[in-house]
């Protein structure tokens, strides 16, 4: 079974290998002419499979 570590700390939920989450909460505070993608249930749940390529 794969584990995937992540933290909690004051900045909120962060995967183990970003070194600095209050410099990437910044970077998105300063650019709020950026919408997130509107990604589905569905297009999440396929993206998360092992050795997912996303087709044209």
């Amino acid at each position: 079974m794969l584990k995937i570590k992540f933290y909690a700390d004051q900045y909120g939920y962060s995967f183990w290998e970003v070194m600095n989450p209050s410099a990437i909460l910044k970077e998105q505070a300063s650019r709020t002419e950026i919408d997130y993608y509107p990604f589905t249930k569905k297009q999440l749940i396929e993206a998360g499979e092992t050795d997912y390529v996303e087709q044209p």
